[in-house]
């Protein structure tokens, strides 16, 4: 890929991550209606941190072009802040095996109550290639179970350079 496609890339994406603003304190919490607010527009109402306590949680990851699919992400909460994440996708017609996986380390930078930023890094095997990656991600909790992720990063495969952008949805138990 040429270079100035690359760049434009992820400055684009980098823009959009940091274009995730925190809000002005509104929490909203359909699994635990006391301690929240009754709706996202209720202004200043009580609560903590939605992303405190999490574990492990499942859901469906897309990052294009690089990799896709059911995505399992554990959180170590004791060691603050990290986290690992394993994508996998099934078999197609001509191959007996995963097409591919990924495995990324996940670390948070940002913790904040509603919006948290963190960096991935990983490899991702698809296609009998190991394909190096490293991302910048934003995680929006819209419950303390569920959240969406958004992410820009880049890729390295044959000496190649591959730009990608993606998100999820992740649920938490």
């Amino acid at each position: 890929m040429r270079r100035d496609g690359t760049l434009a890339v992820l400055l684009i994406g980098v823009c959009c991550l940091f274009a995730g603003i925190e809000g002005s304190g509104q929490i909203w919490d359909p699994f635990n209606p006391g301690t929240s607010g009754s709706s996202p527009v209720d202004v200043g109402s009580v609560g903590g941190d939605l992303s405190d306590g999490r574990a492990l949680g499942t859901g469906f990851q897309v990052d294009f072009p690089l990799f896709y699919g059911a995505s399992m992400r554990f959180w170590f909460y004791d060691l603050d802040m990290f986290g690992v994440e394993v994508i996998a996708f099934g078999s197609d017609l001509y191959h007996e095996e995963i097409v591919e996986t990924t495995v990324r380390g996940l670390g948070k930078f940002y913790d904040a109550r509603v919006t948290d930023f963190y960096m991935a890094v990983g490899v991702t095997y698809k296609y009998f290639t190991l394909i190096p990656h490293v991302a910048l991600g934003m995680e929006v909790s819209l419950s303390s179970e569920i959240a969406v992720n958004f992410e820009v990063g880049v890729g390295v495969a044959g000496g190649d350079t591959y730009p990608f952008l993606g998100g999820g949805v992740h649920f938490y138990f």
